[in-house]
């Protein structure tokens, strides 16, 4: 079983709103289907909301949830946001299913629930049967309904880590726009393996679309998964074949997250 998380600012141009990089997505389809092929095994994809649904979700405070004298205003909120990553999933399904695989659009927000921003309910089973029945199933940040405040973002890092564990991955691969994590803004140096131990000596800048936390939030919950026996990697999507390495698990460019 392996994981892969296409990160917003890979797939989408988050400079300008609503603007897939149609070409990206679908070289990285491309990418996907050679290494399916090659490896053989199960793949679970999940995508983030990018330039699509960051900008509708932080424009109306989805993250925040729902309060009496903001409910109205927050249902248009969360209409909107749902619609934009359903544009962007069907997207990113449809740039799939063309280069040959037998993909599947799966709404998170008809399988999960949340107890203030931390997955309360995640019906996991719906994703068991289609990787049985041949599907590649694919998932999306997305809204999603919280018992304590209404609604709130169920991120893409987020479902990839908790499926993650649900699933016992071999490999887990989180591509973005960058070649992975850099020591600092400045000095543009590659950390090539991060622990607990030298992740606090790494100097974060964090997006202002993002309303999920950026890369500190994504390395914080990746050694989450680190700690419970789970490795993974980042990479740049944008370089063409690193993708396919990193699911074939070949040495690539990148950063690897693990235990000392």
């Amino acid at each position: 079983m392996i994981v892969l998380k296409l990160g917003g600012s890979l797939i989408t141009d988050k400079s300008k709103d609503f603007f897939p990089r149609k070409d990206v997505i679908k070289r990285l389809a491309r990418e996907i289907k050679e290494a399916i092929k090659e490896s053989g095994e199960k793949v679970i994809i999940v995508h983030g909301g990018g330039s699509f649904g960051h900008v509708v979700a932080k424009k109306y405070g989805i993250k925040e949830g729902i309060k009496s004298h903001d409910a109205e205003y927050k249902a248009e909120g969360i209409a909107k946001t749902r619609i934009a990553m359903h544009v962007l999933n069907e997207i990113v399904t449809d740039a799939l299913i063309g280069a040959g695989i037998n993909a599947v659009s799966v709404q998170t927000s008809c399988l999960a629930m949340c107890m203030n921003d931390e997955i309360y309910v995640f019906n996991s089973e719906f994703i068991r049967k289609f990787l049985e029945i041949g599907l590649i199933p694919v998932l999306y940040g997305d809204v999603v309904l919280d018992m304590k405040k209404g609604v709130t973002i169920l991120s893409g890092d987020d479902i990839a880590c908790y499926l993650a564990r649900i699933f016992k991955a071999k490999r887990i691969v989180f591509a973005i726009d960058k070649d992975g994590v850099f020591e600092s803004m400045e000095n543009k140096r590659l950390v090539e393996v991060i622990t607990k131990e030298n992740f606090e000596k790494i100097e974060f800048k964090d997006s202002e679309h993002d309303v999920t936390g950026s890369l500190k939030a994504k390395i914080e919950k990746l050694l989450k998964l680190a700690e419970d026996g789970y490795e993974s990697i980042i990479v740049n999507g944008l370089v063409e074949g690193r993708v396919k390495k990193a699911v074939l698990g070949e040495k690539v460019t990148g950063t690897l997250i693990k235990v000392p």
